[in-house]
Formats: structure tokens, C-alpha cells, sequence
């Protein structure tokens, strides 16, 4: 049982001019499971690549909340390359495994806001820079209609709101 009401965790922005990266979740914050890892949110601007690198053990999921940014892709062992446009008009979770090169660019006339997941808290040692990924979109999401909720099958009859 927590010992106060609520807790209030500082949090270290990092802003330069490519935008900015907040950690949401480092998963050293108390009563989470040892096996968490690190939720985070990026600022990005249009037409400025980030990341540039890859991980020999992280596995990373990006969701995009706002705008859109194109994610490149590029196995270091393989080669095989990706280009994926993720945009909050039909909004996905793209898994990007270890060993796969990524570089976020914003590809808007407005900025992209980002969410990300690592299943591993950070160690500067599994981030291994990369050369920029450039490539062309090659795939991207399908806009789907926004749904009310008594019109999404993701939902049990309960949980339908009013609309």
C-alpha cells in the first residue's frame, strides 16, 4: 500500500534544435515491475532526422500522437531496408527489433510529437550511431475513419460511451 496520496517525479526535457525528448518512464520509479523499461516522448520538426542509430538489445515501439514523420529502417546485418510514414490521421505502433537502424524525419509543415517504448532502461553502450537512413516512403498506414465509440469492436458493451 503507497504510504501518500500521490507521488510527483521530476523530469529532464532535453531541447535542441531538432526539437525535443522527454522520458516519460524511466522504470526506476517505484512499484513497477523489475522488468520495465522506458516510455519517452519526442518533439521533432519538419524535414530534421533523429535517431541515426540502433541498439544490439533494445526493441523499441513508436506510436505517433501528433503530425507525421517518416521512419527509416535499415538492418545492419542484412541490409534490408523500410520506409514507414506514420501519421495521427490513422495512427499505428511500429515495433523496430535490435539490430535495425532507424531514423525519425518530419515530414510535415508543423512539428511531430512521438511516443516510444524500449523494453530496456537506457544504456548508452546499445545505442550505436548510424548513418542517416535515406530512403523513400515505401509503406504507410491506410487513413481509417474515426470511430465513435459504440462503433468500435475493441471495446466490451460496457465500456460504449454516449458518442
Amino acid at each position: 500500500m503507497p504510504d501518500s496520496l500521490y507521488e510527483i517525479i521530476e523530469r529532464r526535457k532535453i531541447i535542441d534544435h531538432r526539437g525535443f525528448f522527454l522520458k516519460t518512464m524511466t522504470g526506476f520509479e517505484k512499484g513497477l515491475p523489475q522488468a520495465f523499461g522506458e516510455i519517452y516522448v519526442i518533439k521533432g520538426d519538419e524535414g530534421r532526422a533523429r535517431a541515426n542509430h540502433y541498439h544490439d538489445a533494445a526493441t523499441e515501439w513508436f506510436t505517433i500522437l501528433q503530425g507525421q514523420v517518416r521512419l527509416n529502417l535499415k538492418h545492419v546485418d542484412t541490409g534490408e531496408v523500410a520506409s514507414i510514414l506514420l501519421s495521427d490521421q490513422a495512427p499505428v505502433t511500429v515495433r523496430v527489433n535490435p539490430r535495425v537502424a532507424h531514423s525519425l524525419v518530419g515530414v510535415e509543415h508543423i512539428d511531430y510529437i512521438l511516443m516510444a517504448y524500449t523494453d530496456v532502461r537506457y544504456d548508452p553502450a546499445d545505442t550505436i550511431s548510424h548513418v542517416p537512413i535515406e530512403l523513400q516512403v515505401t509503406s504507410w498506414p491506410v487513413p481509417q475513419p474515426d470511430l465513435r465509440a459504440d462503433q468500435r469492436n475493441d471495446l466490451d458493451p460496457g465500456q460504449k460511451d454516449a458518442g
